[in-house]
């Protein structure tokens, strides 16, 4: 009886292992990098987001993008809006509306994750 729940044990502590480790690796893998292909970035000369009537972007139009096959991308569900590299609030845009900046695409969905403006020296940008 006390070999049948020792061997018991280790099968449960042997099953818990393996979970954990696949755990792991799968929280590993949900890390990402324009080095694993997932993701692109792409220069724009102008960017327009286009807002529906509750304030979210529902469309990112861009020109002047040789990287882009399309003249407009629809967001991201977890769309990041930035200027020069620091977050800002969706509310704070209408300035940066057909300023360049630089967009990161899924590659598969071609879906936009971030939208980061450029500000022209001498416009705030610097500081």
């Amino acid at each position: 009886m006390m070999r049948y729940s020792l061997v018991y044990l280790l099968r449960i502590s042997a099953a818990l292992l393996l979970l954990g480790v696949a755990a792991g690796t799968a929280n590993a893998e949900t890390a990402r990098s324009m080095l694993d292909g997932d993701v692109f970035a792409a220069e724009a000369n102008q960017v327009e987001l286009v807002f529906n009537a509750s304030g979210e972007v529902v469309q990112v139009r861009v020109e002047g993008c040789e990287s882009c096959a399309k003249s407009s991308y629809l967001p991201a569900r977890e769309l990041s809006i930035s200027r020069q590299g620091k977050t800002i609030d969706m509310r704070r845009t209408s300035g940066l509306i057909g300023n360049p900046a630089t967009l990161v695409i899924g590659s598969g969905s071609e879906l936009v994750e971030q939208v980061d403006f450029w500000v022209p020296r001498g416009d705030g940008g610097d500081q």
